[in-house]
């Protein structure tokens, strides 16, 4: 596990599926694990243990949660729902609209968004940002202009595109590009 207890703390407590997997949680006080996308109510920070795999939890004692399931986790995902993520993989950077995906999908959009949240813990939009900002660091660490780069990943400005990078990575895009991680 390379996330600090902090970190994997928080992710709990924000409900994180997109954590889920990567490392589990025991609740001492209860002797039940959970996933860090649990819903039940949260437990005090010195009451955890955290570890890389369920069955450490369970070799020392603790119970699957019944609340969220831990020892079903992964779930899994429609068939489509990988479609549509290498439909949005080779499109990116430009937009694909949640109405193309639903039909993509033979769905409707609601349960588009839905699969989305559960496997992915992010919904279509969200998800397709990430892609985005990604395609935009690799451009930065290639020496591309910022600037060129946010209206080339599809930002419609440049405090827009400073705004998410910073949300998704913690350093501006001039910070990368002058050397940031």
């Amino acid at each position: 596990m390379s996330l600090s207890p902090r970190r994997m703390y928080a992710a709990l407590v924000a409900s994180d599926a997109a954590y889920d997997g990567r490392f589990w949680v025991g609740v001492r006080t209860t002797g039940i694990y959970c996933r860090p996308s649990c819903r039940a109510r949260k437990p005090r920070f010195e009451n955890l243990r955290f570890a890389a795999s369920r069955e450490e939890l369970a070799a020392a004692g603790f119970r699957a949660c019944k609340k969220c399931h831990p020892e079903t986790w992964p779930e899994t995902a429609p068939a489509w729902l990988p479609v549509l993520l290498e439909h949005m993989r080779a499109r990116c950077p430009e937009p694909v609209h949640e109405g193309r995906l639903a039909a993509l999908a033979g769905r409707d959009i609601s349960s588009v968004r839905r699969a989305f949240r559960r496997y992915l813990g992010a919904s279509p939009m969200a998800y397709q940002r990430r892609l985005r900002l990604l395609v935009a660091r690799e451009r930065l660490v290639a020496g591309e202009d910022a600037l060129a780069v946010g209206l080339a990943c599809g930002f419609d400005s440049d405090s827009g595109f400073r705004a998410a990078f910073r949300r998704e990575f913690g350093l501006t895009p001039g910070a990368l590009r002058r050397g940031g991680v």
